[in-house]
C-alpha cells in the first residue's frame, strides 16, 4: 500500500470535507479524544471542518491529510501563533 502526505490549503478542505468528517466521526466511536463525544454529527464535523478551512485561509493554521491506497487515513494540524511575541512559536 502506498501512503501519500500531502499539506491542503482552505478550498482543498472545504472540497475534502465530507472525507474529512467521516474520518473524525469514525476516530471519534472508536475512542480517539479530540474534544468530541460520541456520536459526533454529521452537521457537527463538518463544521468543525469549515473551521479549519476559515483558518487554513486566514493563514493561521496548516493541515497535511495522509491517504493510504487513494483513502484518507489521518490528518495533522499545526496552529501558528498569531501574535507579534509568538511568531516563532506554533501548537501541534
Amino acid at each position: 500500500m502506498t501512503w501519500f502526505i500531502e499539506r491542503l490549503d482552505a478550498a482543498e478542505v472545504s472540497r475534502a470535507a465530507p472525507e474529512l468528517a467521516a474520518l473524525l466521526q469514525n476516530a471519534v466511536h472508536n475512542g480517539a479524544a479530540l474534544g468530541f463525544l460520541p456520536p459526533v454529527t454529521d452537521a457537527a464535523a463538518l463544521e468543525y471542518w469549515r473551521g479549519v478551512a476559515d483558518a487554513v485561509a486566514d493563514g493561521a493554521r496548516l493541515l497535511w491529510v495522509v491517504r493510504a491506497g487513494g483513502r484518507l487515513a489521518g490528518t495533522a494540524q499545526l496552529d501558528l501563533a498569531m501574535r507579534p511575541n509568538g511568531r516563532h512559536r506554533a501548537e501541534v
